[in-house]
């Protein structure tokens, strides 16, 4: 198995997703919580080694184009950044796809997704990036608090009539269904993020401009079958935006962790 985390937005100079191993940090209490499910130690790691140690995770520096053309790592953990804009999660995607590359050329184990936040958009647009080759499979992935899209497609109405008219619904972050296995959707509705975020993606529709629906689950038909949506109950002292990053606390380790070994919380 390998297990990787994807952070979501502003949290790229964060280090709770790659570098928290001291006592109650995230990584620390996931790695145990994955031990005592029944499942293997593998978080971050590829055929048991630690990605700061694989050369092909950590390419050096070109003198001449610095790093361009390489993937986004950080000592080998996967790193975009964070940018609170549609166009920065879309080249995202497109590293994260080429990270999963480069570990599907390492190994043929499982792979494993943890994503946060607008973290799991990344995901779910790397699953459906061109750039993504076509044995890449993710086994299991867990979403925690991630924001999930949609917005009127519209069309006009016809050659001499420049208005436009709702045909449908489109989802902004489509994934690709065939690749993965299984997701567990974890959210508190009481995460005010969420729904703060679409304001962030108001997009242009006409002369006007529409902010998209948020909301807590995936409502893409295409993707129906791959879910499993559980509603945490966050601690009543948790609140305001501190329960939307509890979502990746060390409390929630163990369930994130049974979840990826057994497919129960």
């Amino acid at each position: 198995m390998t297990t990787i985390v994807v952070h979501g937005t502003f949290a790229a100079n964060e280090d709770w997703y790659w570098n928290s191993w001291q006592e109650n940090g995230f990584c620390r209490s996931l790695s145990a919580a994955l031990r005592d499910a029944g499942g293997e130690d593998d978080l971050w790691r590829v055929r048991g080694i630690p990605v700061r140690e694989i050369p092909e995770l950590n390419p050096p520096r070109s003198f001449w184009i610095g790093r361009l053309g390489q993937i986004s790592q950080r000592q080998g953990h996967f790193i975009w950044s964070g940018d609170v804009n549609a166009i920065s999660r879309k080249y995202a995607a497109t590293d994260f796809a080429k990270y999963l590359n480069v570990i599907r050329d390492l190994t043929d184990e499982p792979i494993r997704i943890v994503a946060h936040s607008h973290g799991c958009n990344v995901v779910k647009s790397a699953s459906a990036s061109k750039k993504l080759q076509p044995q890449v499979h993710l086994d299991r992935a867990v979403f925690l608090a991630g924001p999930h899209f949609v917005a009127n497609e519209y069309r006009q109405q016809g050659p001499f009539d420049l208005r436009s008219q709702v045909v449908g619904k489109k989802h902004l972050y489509p994934l690709q269904p065939a690749r993965f296995g299984r997701i567990a959707n974890l959210y508190s509705p009481r995460d005010p993020v969420v729904g703060q975020l679409a304001d962030k993606l108001a997009t242009a529709s006409g002369w006007n401009y529409e902010v998209p629906e948020v909301s807590f689950t995936d409502e893409d038909p295409k993707a129906a079958d791959l879910y499993e949506n559980y509603e945490i109950e966050v601690p009543e002292q948790i609140t305001g935006l501190a329960v939307h990053g509890w979502l990746h606390s060390s409390e929630m380790a163990p369930a994130i962790g049974s979840w990826l070994t057994t497919g129960k919380l």
